[in-house]
């Protein structure tokens, strides 16, 4: 009797969850519709049903990290990972995405844990090498940056944050002619790329080659007319290059923008 009612109430359980499976699914798939629209505070509505109506439906909330990250809430998305990983502790979106959340958060170091994991899984994915890179890069451990992002691109030729990283690094170690190399290769992956036109310009500074450097600063204005860093260090490569009346301009400019030194960065 008692093996009856133990089975009964199994199948009772099942049943349930079964009926709750069909709109939780219902509700997931319409997350991914407004995802698809970027729509990313629809997409929490229904991954948030989702997720009610089925507590164990790992993908709505690795969804629901996904569109919180989106919406820059990532201690949410860290949290929506978590759930996930309890459920399924190999999940490769749940790991990239908590990841992803550590890196704009800049805790480099569980960042590394994460995508170090992922890649154990998905060996050959080039954009969490790259995403790995970028936090070595944080993490000021230059040389394995240069090491993951070579790697991603052996698999991917055809990404700028990639290029840009490594040009950074490259950067960092005071190899300017790399990071130039590395820049350049970002531009011409994306030619919009105004913090890696920006890059470039210092590194071309750095190098010595004034003109240049002036020339990507003008290209940083055009993409961003408000940008008060590009209108100061134009006027410096100007200045090195005694066109001291074009420096004061600049230097106009970016003080009426509300350049301030202490806030530059490069």
């Amino acid at each position: 009797m008692k093996k009856y009612k133990a089975l009964v109430a199994v199948f009772f359980i099942a049943s349930i969850s079964n009926a709750l499976a069909g709109p939780s699914e219902d509700a997931y798939k319409r997350g991914k519709n407004f995802m698809a629209v970027q729509d990313y505070n629809g997409a929490v509505d229904a991954f948030k049903k989702a997720v009610n109506l089925n507590p164990k439906n790992v993908m709505a909330y690795c969804n629901l990290g996904t569109a919180y990250g989106r919406l820059g809430d990532y201690y949410k998305t860290i949290d929506c990972s978590n759930r996930a990983l309890a459920l399924e502790p190999s999940n490769l979106t749940a790991l990239n995405d908590r990841g992803a959340a550590y890196l704009a958060l800049r805790q480099y170091k569980l960042a590394v844990d994460d995508f170090t994991k992922s890649l154990k899984g998905a060996p050959t994915a080039a954009n969490v090498y790259a995403s790995r890179g970028t936090a070595y890069n944080g993490l000021q451990l230059y040389k394995k940056a240069i090491d993951d992002f070579n790697k991603g691109l052996q698999f991917n030729s055809h990404m700028p944050m990639a290029f840009y990283g490594l040009g950074y690094a490259h950067d960092k170690l005071g190899h300017y002619q790399k990071a130039i190399e590395g820049y350049s290769d970002a531009i011409c992956s994306n030619q919009t790329f105004a913090e890696a036109y920006d890059k470039r310009a210092y590194a071309y500074f750095n190098h010595g080659k004034y003109q240049k450097a002036v020339d990507d600063y003008t290209k940083v204005i055009s993409i961003n007319p408000k940008a008060a860093d590009a209108y100061y260090f134009r006027a410096s490569a100007n200045e090195k290059l005694g066109k001291k009346n074009l420096c004061a301009a600049d230097i106009k400019k970016a003080q009426e923008l509300g350049y301030k030194e202490s806030t530059a960065q490069h």
